[in-house]
């Protein structure tokens, strides 16, 4: 092509030049265009166009995120453009220890302090033009600062360390702060949910065994004993929703009462605790989450489904996911692996905008819905389409939805993806390193040290309204605080 350009120059300068001048300098001159313009910059251009001015800053991991570790020196974070660029500036300054290499745009240093996600502003440049944007940096702690339920030892994993007590926890799924800091743990093995105030590692109120920290009493129909607890949400007056597994309800507790007011699933009868497949009752539900309205999502994850309660509806479901529809089905992946099928969900989360986030653990995925109303998801995490079957996800358990991503707790770890992203770009559980399966542990593996960067069985997560992240680790018998 560049060869019939330049023919087609020539032809046509060959063509039209009739006229010759003494001054080839002269543009007016047929003999500046056929010599000078010709050969020193029509033909130069052609041969090796200028660089096309860049039009967006992106990063490494293709998204506009970013994440550091304390104490961890970057290795493989830098900034990209969609063209090229020959020089990078931040126009503000960068997180202590972390520097930017003003010609490859790598980042590199060792951050010494923990910071939320922040807009950095960038600009690159090249010979024909820069652009300037921003991308989202934040700086995480990927080892543990407390640990509830093994008397402050990170290195012990003992169910029950030192005996049934309000320091005790055996098998704990999921985990929930409120806006004062205070935690609640569902500690299902002993069949009782524990609240910690803010700051404590000994908890101070115990929902399930009638008040008692000592006892594991195991009476699945009451206002004052649990089966098995699974998951955990609050709403927006500080009142628990436990999801009783065994018990095939939901109960609600009103902020600092141990004696749940109301019941989800059996008719308003505390004394039953009957499963089934219908509008007004669940199979095993494990996760649940609260949306702004007050409504209620609900995992049933024996049913293959998720239920939806509207705010002040007890008793009756209005809308399924995963059931094309059907209160009264329950078959796994019902019309084919697609964007409205569900296998073995087990834990939900709402978002800050009220979209809704299904940890789809049968088919190794989290499912998004942006319009929570419509019950086919809109994005998907850990496989490449909704029709996929290859997965980066084995098995995900909890999930918690932010404003830009979802953490998903893995068998070893817990990662995040951005939004709409197919790439996950932080990792508790491996001290730090993303693709790290050898030192602490692959999803599958078996052997991992017990210590305060380590993760053995990640049932949930949770990201308080502080910043601190909360990961129940079931497989060592205790909850992390990062």
């Amino acid at each position: 092509m560049k060869l019939k350009i330049l023919f087609c120059l020539l032809g046509l300068i060959l063509v039209s030049c009739t006229k010759e001048f003494d001054n080839k300098y002269d543009t007016t001159n047929s003999s500046y265009w056929s010599n000078t313009y010709l050969f020193g910059v029509a033909i130069p251009k052609i041969l090796n166009p200028p660089p096309i001015i860049p039009s967006s800053i992106t990063t490494s991991n293709g998204t506009t995120q970013l994440v550091f570790y304390l104490g961890i020196a970057s290795t493989d974070l830098s900034l990209k453009v969609d063209t090229t660029a020959t020089s990078y500036k931040a126009n503000t300054a960068l997180p202590t220890g972390i520097s930017l290499n003003s010609t490859s745009g790598a980042f590199s240093g060792t951050p010494t302090a923990i910071s939320s996600s922040t807009p950095y502003s960038f600009t690159a440049c090249n010979s024909s033009g820069c652009v300037t944007g921003n991308v989202s940096i934040r700086v995480i702690n990927v080892i543990a600062t407390r640990v509830y339920g093994q008397l402050g030892d990170f290195t012990t994993s003992t169910a029950n360390n030192g005996g049934i007590s309000a320091n005790a926890l055996s098998s704990p799924t999921s985990v929930v702060a409120d806006s004062s800091g205070g935690v609640y743990v569902s500690d299902s093995t002993n069949m009782r949910v524990l609240y910690y105030a803010s700051g404590s590692t000994t908890a101070n109120a115990v929902y399930g065994q009638s008040g008692s920290f000592t006892t594991t009493t195991n009476a699945l129909s009451s206002t004052k004993f649990l089966g098995s607890p699974a998951g955990l949400a609050l709403d927006s007056s500080g009142g628990l929703y436990v999801a009783d597994k065994t018990a095939n309800r939901v109960l609600y507790f009103p902020q600092s009462v141990t004696t749940a007011s109301q019941v989800y699933a059996q008719s308003g009868n505390f004394t039953i605790a009957t499963a089934g497949t219908t509008a007004s009752t669940l199979n095993g539900p494990i996760g649940i989450a609260v949306d702004a309205s007050g409504g209620l999502y609900v995992a049933d994850a024996n049913n293959n489904r998720v239920l939806y309660f509207p705010s002040g509806s007890y008793n009756t479901a209005t809308r399924v996911y995963g059931q094309s529809g059907s209160f009264t089905t329950s078959t796994a992946n019902k019309s084919s692996l697609s964007a409205d099928s569900l296998s073995n969900p087990n834990y939900v989360s709402v978002d800050s905008s009220g979209g809704l986030y299904i940890s789809d653990n049968g088919n190794n995925r989290v499912l998004y819905f942006s319009q929570p109303t419509s019950t086919t998801a809109t994005a998907v995490y850990g496989a490449d389409s909704f029709t996929s079957t290859t997965t980066k996800t084995t098995s995900p358990n909890g999930i918690y939805g932010d404003s830009s991503g979802v953490y998903i707790s893995l068998s070893r770890r817990v990662i995040y993806y951005p939004t709409n992203s197919k790439v996950h770009i932080l990792v508790y559980g491996q001290g730090g390193n993303l693709n790290s399966v050898s030192t602490y542990g692959s999803d599958a593996g078996t052997t991992v040290t017990v210590n305060a960067s380590s993760i053995f069985t990640a049932n949930s997560v949770f990201v308080g309204t502080d910043g601190k992240v909360y990961i129940a680790d079931s497989g060592f018998n205790r909850v992390l605080m990062y």
